[in-house]
């Protein structure tokens, strides 16, 4: 029964982490490599064939996913993406996660390699987020961005939008907006204003 819990110590620590870390103790347990009772000792671990572990790899359209939500949260600096966080991870960020993984379908796995997010957001009132980029080409895809809307009576929004080179970057489609406040939001990437008494 002991060793039961050990197998399943095992898968469930391996499918938590996507087969990134693998308890090898309990691992070397289950398969009989080291005496029971005792640590494995470096040379014995050594000895252990790690091919039959897991290892789990990033496809490229979740590492441009990973990138372009990396990137999303840097453009909204200290001061807006405390505020904005969850909304934005709730409603506007699988829409994004979804452009691309449309993108990616329809350009095929090939060319999906090519592709590469922007690494420069805009600042102060620039509305680009991130880019989609050809590297190949150097020329943008699908390009990102988030606008400040002031309508009469309601207080700032931020709306969240994409375009694409297929109109040459004229058509809006939109991808959802969160509330602000009625006060004028900080610029993009700023940071708090440090207190003069620390």
């Amino acid at each position: 029964m002991k060793l039961n819990w050990k197998k399943i110590f095992v898968v469930l620590v391996s499918t938590l982490t996507f087969g990134l870390v693998t308890p090898t103790y309990a691992y070397d347990l289950d398969h009989g490599s080291i005496d029971k009772g005792k640590k494995p000792d470096l040379e014995e671990t050594d000895k252990i064939d790690h091919s039959a572990v897991p290892v789990f790899q990033e496809s490229p359209i979740s590492q441009l996913v990973r990138q372009s939500k990396k990137v999303s949260y840097y453009k909204f600096g200290d001061r807006i993406g405390p505020v904005i966080k969850d909304e934005f991870q709730t409603f506007i960020f699988p829409k994004i996660e979804e452009v691309l993984y449309d993108l990616s379908d329809e350009l095929g796995n090939d060319k999906v390699l090519q592709l590469k997010i922007s690494e420069q957001p805009g600042k102060g009132t620039s509305e680009k987020m991130f880019h989609v980029i050809d590297s190949e080409t150097n020329k943008d895809l699908v390009r990102f961005h988030v606008r400040r809307d002031h309508p009469p009576g309601e207080g700032y929004w931020f709306n969240f939008h994409y375009h694409t080179n297929e109109d040459n970057f004229e058509s809006h489609y939109d991808l959802g907006s969160i509330y602000w406040d009625t006060n004028t939001p900080p610029n993009w990437m700023s940071e708090p204003k440090n207190n003069i008494f620390h």
